[in-house]
């Protein structure tokens, strides 16, 4: 019995360094939250034996390290809440120049060029994506992002935009927030996120404004 806990515990380590899709509560990797997940945690609790025991780093939803009926209510109300499970990023490097992965439902992209074109809003993707942990001074253990956003631009700062950008977990935590009442044109930002609020490997950023919606996901490496 204790050989298979220290099994169980090495294999969450793994699926933590080797998953790209860390939606917690998807037990199965099916990109969604459904009975089938809780399926899964009750086979396990009633027969100790993991099914996709790889992925069972999932299920551990309250991270006790124990996988038991506090994790089934945690998914069921993923479920009655309809959340969303985050995969998928577009790539970026530590320029803003994609790399690799492109995620077409995500981002509104626009050209940064200090409001030489207008481009009325849109929301690139952040830079590096993914991002990777670093000491950063007086911002300690944490993650910097750098991101740009643009608003319709006037030349005469009479008809500025209210903006809101906020990085949420599929439950809808927010990780960070930034409100600019007084946005005109093209706007560029490095955020430093702490480690101790990253929690889940991926985040979705969202941009609004009136009924402007743009959104984005980042992955964090833990």
């Amino acid at each position: 019995m204790i050989y298979n806990k220290i099994l169980f515990l090495a294999l969450i380590l793994l699926s933590l360094d080797f998953s790209f899709s860390q939606c917690l509560g998807d037990t199965n990797q099916d990109e969604q939250f459904d009975v089938a997940d809780v399926i899964i945690i009750l086979d396990y609790i009633i027969e100790e034996e993991a099914i996709n025991q790889d992925f069972l780093i999932m299920a551990d939803l309250n991270f006790d390290q124990n996988i038991d009926i506090f994790d089934i209510i945690k998914v069921v109300t993923l479920i009655i809440n309809e959340s969303e499970c985050y995969t998928g990023i577009t790539e970026t490097d530590l320029s803003g120049n994609i790399i690799g992965n492109i995620d077409e439902n995500d981002w509104c992209q626009f050209e940064f060029n200090n409001n030489a074109t207008q481009t009325g809003f849109a929301l690139n993707p952040p830079y590096p994506n993914p991002a990777n942990l670093g000491n950063w001074g007086p911002f300690g253990s944490s993650y910097q992002i750098c991101y740009q956003y643009s608003t319709p631009y006037d030349s005469t700062w009479n008809n500025l935009s209210t903006i809101n950008i906020n990085i949420v977990s599929s439950t809808n935590e927010s990780i960070y927030t930034y409100n600019d009442n007084y946005a005109n044109g093209q706007i560029g930002i490095c955020a430093y996120i702490a480690d101790s609020l990253v929690i889940n490997s991926i985040y979705r950023m969202v941009m609004t404004s009136d009924n402007f919606e743009c959104h984005g996901d980042i992955q964090f490496n833990h």
